[in-house]
């Protein structure tokens, strides 16, 4: 949605991915040397990757969140978030601190992890009913 409103040119996954890449292989255009279907499966597997740990992390942290599950979801993906883009991965070195980065970038990134960890209350809540019906 926010690339086709245009106010996310690269997604951070690709922009970050292709970072990992420069690094692990010390050359400069990295991504480019790598088939684009290769390069694209990279990102996504690890952005996945990173999605499924952080859900991971929701499901043991869970008791100790806040209720009602909407508000725990909510929280949970500004977090997420936080953590990663504020702190980690500038750190890292691996994407721009958002003080560098675009507004509207910023403002993507946010509702997209909102939308993630209200997804991931949604899904607690229907495994959870669906827990309670099982013999």
């Amino acid at each position: 949605m926010g690339r086709t409103l245009g106010l996310l040119r690269t997604p951070p996954p690709v922009q970050i991915t292709a970072n990992v890449q420069r690094r692990l292989t010390n050359v400069e255009d990295a991504p480019e040397h790598i088939p684009e279907p290769v390069f694209q499966a990279s990102w996504l597997l690890s952005h996945f990757g990173y999605g499924a740990g952080c859900g991971v992390l929701y499901s043991l942290l869970g008791p100790l969140l806040l209720r009602p599950l909407a508000l725990r979801g909510l929280a949970y993906g500004l977090g997420v978030w936080g953590i990663s883009y504020i702190n980690l991965i500038p750190q890292l070195r691996l994407y721009p601190p958002v003080r560098e980065d675009r507004l509207s970038r910023t403002a993507v990134m946010i509702a997209a992890h909102v939308v993630y960890g209200v997804a991931l209350s949604v899904l607690e809540r229907q495994l959870g009913q669906r827990d309670s019906r099982s013999p």
